[in-house]
């Protein structure tokens, strides 16, 4: 949480900077950039000494299978893992639908807020990165507690919420002119991305080991990058349709979009009543199974009982007595 916090300050604050540059030199991007890519890299070396400890064991762990052979991450394997965990794989099946929803909102947004709104680089800026960053050292406490308390599958099927109202937002304002509905639902969305660092990069934990964690973050990454490839390509190509189709209809895209979150938020909801029940049939199973006080006490009794047939025989002219009395 606490360096998810201190990227996003800085992220926030260097989009503030660029936005500011190019709304007084469209040109500066030149220099700008290379210098955003020199301090990466300088950021990046600065991380690589960060030192964790049993690293070097907990690395050959992940590279190797328990008779010792060297297991390497390729896409056949992050397919098995797919195939042969049922629950992670319809987990990242709803993340799929909603997170193509969700990357495929921007492109389209960019060009809304260039050609319906006639923003600059200043005010693009400030929707699409700076207000967002911003609120995320706001939200992620807020996450952080709720994510604390509960499964991701839970977690995801209520931080979905923010994300859809954000998309919704930006709806009304495209179709309705509303700039400053433009900046609330860059603050919705900015919460959403609170939640979202948190569920993204810890997410997976809840279906595997942590030998196998990078494993199933490899999955997590792979369709992400999928669909974070098709996803923005495809939204614009319908927003020019639309517009082709009738001038002025291109923002519905985001209805599109909203469609798509709304289908993987109904993925998470079904996966959390999935949870549930599971939950409830273990509870009744384990309330089903005796205690140890009820065990121990049952073979006391049976250790105590007399049993008829383990009665010592009578003999002689005693037999005809004991049979009378009983």
């Amino acid at each position: 949480g606490s360096l998810a916090i201190v990227q996003a300050i800085m992220l926030s604050g260097a989009g503030l900077v660029i936005g500011l540059m190019m709304r007084s030199d469209a040109g500066s991007f030149h220099w700008l950039y290379p210098l955003a890519a020199v301090l990466g890299l300088l950021g990046a070396a600065l991380y690589g000494k960060v030192r964790m400890r049993g690293h070097s064991a907990l690395l050959r762990a992940e590279h190797e299978d328990r008779a010792g052979r060297r297991v390497a991450v390729t896409p056949a394997e992050l397919w098995r893992i797919l195939i042969s965990d049922k629950s992670f794989r319809e987990y990242m099946g709803a993340m799929f639908v909603f997170g193509i929803g969700n990357l495929s909102v921007k492109a389209p947004l960019v060009i809304i807020l260039k050609d319906r709104f006639g923003f600059g680089y200043l005010e693009g800026i400030l929707i699409m990165q700076t207000i967002p960053y911003a609120m995320i050292p706001i939200a992620v406490p807020f996450w952080s507690r709720l994510f604390d308390r509960m499964h991701i599958v839970e977690f995801r099927s209520i931080h979905c919420w923010s994300f859809m109202s954000a998309n919704v937002l930006f709806l009304i304002a495209a179709m309705t002119g509303s700039a400053w509905l433009l900046f609330v639902a860059a603050a919705c969305m900015g919460i959403g991305f609170g939640g979202g660092i948190l569920g993204w990069n810890l997410g997976h934990h809840a279906f595997t080991t942590t030998l196998n964690a990078s494993k199933y973050m490899g999955v997590h990454v792979t369709l992400t990058g999928l669909r974070g490839l098709i996803g923005p390509l495809i939204a614009v190509w319908l927003y020019n349709a639309f517009e082709a189709m009738a001038p002025g209809a291109g923002p519905w895209v985001l209805a599109v979009c909203i469609g798509l979150t709304f289908f993987g938020a109904a993925g998470f909801y079904h996966l959390r009543g999935q949870l549930r029940r599971e939950r409830e049939e273990a509870m009744r199973a384990i309330e089903a199974e005796p205690t140890k006080a009820e065990v121990d006490e049952a073979d006391d009794g049976a250790a105590n009982e007399s049993p008829h047939d383990e009665r010592p025989a009578e003999t002689g002219a005693a037999s005809p007595t004991v049979t009378a009395r009983e």
